[in-house]
């Protein structure tokens, strides 16, 4: 765990900028992932996706900090494949601040806008609506 927490900290170190995100076309960043492999995972990143970001929504029950670091553990990796790097780096940030007992409202707005903005960019190469 220590590797993976040192890991995490020089890749926020790298891109805490979140300003990026106005500089970030996921069109070209996807341009070079295969159609075929690309309509086999896109959709499904998608519901996955919309369950994860919900994982950390939920005060209704109490919460299970294991569980979220290992859910944006995951997300971090699912966004790779489309070369998100911007939103690779929020979710390893999501990671850390479980594993630390706390989520940061204002990173989760920043994950929930920049998911939309690749969610756009994913449902046009896959051809369909938004």
């Amino acid at each position: 765990a220590d590797f993976y927490d040192a890991v995490d900290r020089l890749a926020l170190s790298i891109h805490h900028d979140t300003d990026m995100a106005n500089m970030v076309d996921y069109h070209d960043a996807m341009e070079d992932i295969d159609q075929d492999v690309f309509e086999i995972i896109g959709e499904d990143y998608l519901l996955d996706a919309l369950k994860a970001i919900a994982s950390f929504d939920a005060p209704s029950h109490p919460l299970n900090w294991v569980e979220l670091a290992r859910i944006a553990h995951t997300q971090k990796g699912l966004v790779a494949n489309f070369n998100a790097t911007l939103l690779q780096s929020l979710w390893s940030q999501m990671e850390l601040a479980a594993r630390e007992g706390r989520i940061d409202p204002s990173l989760l707005v920043q994950v929930r806008e920049e998911f939309s903005r690749l969610k756009l960019a994913i449902r046009a190469r896959l051809g369909g609506a938004a």
